[in-house]
């Protein structure tokens, strides 16, 4: 079984959008906590990949094969929500809604400014059909955990009003 692909923006744990300054400060950060000669965090692994993703990510060329590369392929599953824990049992639906919080999280960390996905993202990423996720959704809306805008779901943090009334993470 081959690997599934590294989303490079993901790894670097910045948004698509982002600029060569950031690449770089983030790079720095990143090679730094992973380097194998760190004995508390490194793992060599991992920093090959953050030096692929900088290689990558870094040069425009690259940057925009790469870019294209990854609209054509799209989003796939995440593996962990494939697994028999995210579909058996009385504790499935509870981590369905703990799953979508950390995507949400995820998004956040990524792009503070625009933490969203819509129920087509959710779909592709969870690969669940979009009949299980309504109630994922209901729930933690229910819960004030996030909030729903047409097409879009937020991780809630402080409420702010957008003309038309509708509510949205700041």
């Amino acid at each position: 079984m081959r690997p599934a692909p590294v989303n490079f923006y993901d790894l670097l744990q910045i948004n698509p959008q982002a600029g060569q300054e950031t690449i770089d400060r983030v790079y720095k950060l990143l090679v730094s906590r992973y380097h194998p000669d760190n004995a508390q965090t490194g793992d060599a692994e991992r920093f090959r990949l953050i030096g692929e993703a900088y290689d990558t990510l870094r040069d425009p060329q690259r940057r925009a094969d790469y870019d294209r590369q990854f609209e054509v392929n799209g989003a796939q599953p995440l593996t962990i929500f494939l697994s028999k824990e995210f579909t058996d049992g009385i504790e499935a639906e509870a981590k369905i809604r703990i799953g979508l919080l950390c995507l949400l999280y995820s998004k956040r960390r990524a792009n503070p400014d625009f933490a969203a996905l819509s129920l087509l993202d959710l779909e592709n990423l969870m690969s669940f059909p979009r009949e299980h996720l309504l109630f994922a959704v209901w729930y933690l809306r229910a819960k004030r955990y996030i909030v729903q805008r047409p097409l879009q779901l937020h991780h809630q943090r402080r409420r702010r009003r957008f003309p038309g009334g509708t509510v949205a993470a700041q």
